[in-house]
This record gives structure tokens, C-alpha cells and sequence, in this order.
């Protein structure tokens, strides 16, 4: 999730980064597969531009890049093009279609969970699913426990990101005026420490 600084030094430094880690990184299985604008922070502090998702062939892959010696080098490039780059990674446990549909919209929930009520924000999913499907919407994919990157945030690591499909802006309002919501969201009040929530579309359409 990148917020890139725009002035001419960074865009030709971002081209330079493009230029040295795709490569090396195909070298070792990285692939693009999708990407989506964000159109509204709606909770976050963080303003990103988009959700971009790469995927390795597995997790020792991953580890074959980041050994390479020319890596740290490649790396250290990134506080000079982006006001903050955030990496999140997990393993995926199943095939996971990404297959992005520019008549759709998207919402992507970052949650960091109470670690004193470690079930209670999965109550509150398992609480609205339902009506998630009632109002157009389907869950894309839940990233557990993620490994978090970052070069301008001490954040610990969140314990899910939650990204949804929907038919039509405004899915999640219609989710919230409806009582099975109202009945869970004691759970997402107990279930977590901080949130941010995205609302987000291939063409970068105005929610």
C-alpha cells in the first residue's frame, strides 16, 4: 500500500527502484497479479494511493530475494520515493482469484485485534456475513496474521486484513442499518485495539 512523494527526484528514483528490484525479484518467482485504487480513507490516518498485490511461489522464494546482496541496497531506495510504503504478506492457504471487476467496488478493513479478546472480531465477521451477501458483497480474501513492512511506522504487524467485493457503492452502509449487524458490533468494539477502512475501485471511481 504505497503513499509516493511526487516531486521529480522521487518519481526518477522510483523508476530506478522498478528497474532494479522487478528483475531481481522475477528472478525468484514475483509476480504482479492486481491493483485497485483507494478512492476514501474513510478510518485511517494514512492516505495510500492503491492496494497492489504481488505473489512468490512460496515463502522461501521470498527469502532467495531479500539474501541477494544487492538487495539491502535496492531497498533503502524506498524512503526517498514514498512518504510511507506498507508491505503486508502471509501465506496463502488456497488459490485466491483476483480477477478485479471494474463494475465492482472494493473495501479493504486493516484490523489490529485485542489480544485480550482474541475471537471477538472473528464473532463479529461470522455476525454479518450474511448480510454482507444480502447486500451485494463478498469476502475476497482474509490475510491472517500478516508480516508487516514499513520504513516511517513503528506499527506492529495487524492480525487481519478483511477485502470485500461489492455490487454497488455504499454495500457496507446497507450492512450496518440491519439488526444482525447491530447484534455484532459489540464484537467489533471488544475485538479490536485500531482500525482503517478502505473503500476502493479498479477505475478509481467517487464512492
Amino acid at each position: 500500500m504505497p503513499d509516493a512523494k511526487s516531486d521529480a527526484d522521487a518519481n526518477a528514483i522510483r523508476q530506478t527502484y522498478y528497474q532494479q528490484a522487478l528483475p531481481l525479484g522475477a528472478k525468484f518467482g514475483l509476480k504482479r497479479e492486481a491493483q485497485i485504487k483507494v478512492d476514501n480513507a474513510v478510518i485511517s490516518d494514512y492516505k495510500p494511493s492503491g492496494l497492489i498485490f504481488f505473489s512468490y511461489p512460496d515463502q522461501a522464494s521470498e527469502k532467495q530475494l531479500t539474501d541477494q546482496p544487492e538487495w539491502p541496497a535496492i531497498k533503502a531506495l524506498r524512503p526517498k520515493v514514498w512518504n510511507e510504503l506498507r508491505i503486508y504478506s502471509a501465506a496463502v492457504e488456497n488459490d485466491l482469484d483476483l480477477n478485479l471487476d471494474p463494475a465492482k467496488y472494493y473495501t479493504l478493513v486493516v484490523a489490529w485485534t485485542n489480544p485480550d479478546k482474541p475471537d471477538d472480531y472473528q464473532r463479529y465477521l461470522a455476525g454479518i456475513e450474511n448480510e454482507v451477501s444480502n447486500a451485494g458483497g463478498r469476502f475476497i480474501y482474509k490475510m491472517n496474521n500478516p508480516k508487516m513492512e514499513a520504513h516511517a511506522t513503528d506499527l506492529k504487524a495487524p492480525g487481519q486484513l478483511t477485502f470485500v467485493e461489492w455490487d454497488a457503492p455504499g454495500g457496507f452502509a446497507k450492512v450496518q442499518a440491519t439488526a444482525d449487524y447491530k447484534a455484532s458490533v459489540s464484537y467489533f468494539q471488544s475485538g479490536i485495539t485500531k482500525i482503517e477502512f478502505y473503500e476502493m475501485s479498479v477505475n478509481g471511481k467517487a464512492q
